[in-house]
């Protein structure tokens, strides 16, 4: 079958015309980690954001007097870096992709030949893989060319602050384990992190940011622990036991190889994106003759709202 090509103007068209819907494209791949986390819009370079949780007293009336407020007012900065990204792609190859795999779903009568603005969007969403993988691990380097050198990522983020004494077993943010996490003690560990989990964290609606690898040790632990209780009737365990059903485990791909658990709430995690200025753009080019470039601007980074116990615990668990 004889495909219609798509044109460089035509690509360019649709770069205006669904600049908004393209630029969106590589933060919704980011779903399958953002959904237990915030995504903070408007964000371009610096932004200051803290926890405004202070303590004051309720006094009587006839002896109520000022008070000097008393709480976590430490800022912190998000800070979400422009980043850049160039590929070359042949379009009626794209075509051919994408009109192949709409046949196979859809069946003969349904074929409809894709146009500009799908070829474009077919491009575009692959970036976000590689930001999910890197949401965790990535480490700032402006000389760098990866998305992993783009912006400190929530683990590196991690490193610094345990470096500069602001995350620690004292401070009541830290739990040091010093046995690799495994089936055998995956219970252990978690409970103690349970017991030492702040009760304002407890009580609170949070979750574990883990590998897969570390959710599944827990899960075969679980069998292994709780073998013929009734309740125990599935192997994935949503629900860190003894927590109330109020720590969710949320195993994400950017954890994978990590020695940092996170236990924190869905608002502690930003997601710093802009996603409303002009400066975020998908463009196309051609500089050589078989293929196109595209190009794609965007801003992100990603940052802790608050790192105080009431918010935050972290597993930290020995080197591999």
């Amino acid at each position: 079958m004889e495909f219609p090509e798509v044109t460089l103007e035509q690509l360019q068209q649709s770069g205006h015309k669904y600049r908004k819907d393209l630029v969106r494209l590589p933060v919704i791949a980011l779903e399958r980690s953002t959904r237990f986390m915030t995504l903070r819009m408007g964000v371009r370079g610096k932004e200051t954001v803290f926890n405004p949780d202070f303590n004051a007293e309720m006094q009587h009336y006839a002896v109520a007097e000022r008070q000097k407020a008393k709480g976590d007012f430490l800022p912190r900065t998000l800070e979400t870096h422009f980043g850049a990204c160039f590929f070359d792609f042949d379009p009626n190859k794209i075509i051919k992709s994408i009109f192949g795999h709409q046949a196979s779903q859809a069946g003969e009568g349904a074929k409809s030949t894709p146009g500009a603005r799908e070829v474009a969007g077919s491009v575009v969403k692959n970036i976000g893989k590689s930001l999910n993988k890197c949401l965790f691990s990535a480490k700032l380097d402006e000389t760098g060319k990866k998305t992993s050198d783009l912006f400190d990522g929530f683990d590196t983020i991690t490193e610094k602050e345990i470096a500069a004494g602001n995350i620690s077993e004292e401070k009541g943010n830290l739990i040091v384990i010093d046995t690799p996490l495994t089936a055998q003690n995956a219970g252990e560990i978690f409970k103690k992190a349970l017991s030492a989990a702040s009760d304002e964290l407890r009580e609170e609606e949070s979750f574990i940011f883990c590998s897969r690898a570390q959710a599944d040790a827990y899960n075969e632990n679980y069998l292994l622990t709780h073998q013929g209780i009734n309740y125990n009737k599935q192997y994935n365990q949503a629900y860190l036991e003894g927590s109330d059903d109020n720590m969710t485990f949320a195993p994400v791909v950017g954890k994978k190889g990590s020695r940092y658990i996170h236990i924190t709430t869905k608002g502690n995690m930003l997601v710093g994106v802009d996603q409303m200025s002009d400066q975020e753009r998908v463009e196309f080019n051609k500089y050589e003759p078989k293929v196109v470039t595209g190009e794609l601007y965007s801003f992100f980074g990603v940052q802790f709202e608050s790192i105080a116990p009431e918010r935050l615990l972290v597993i930290q668990l020995p080197e591999e």
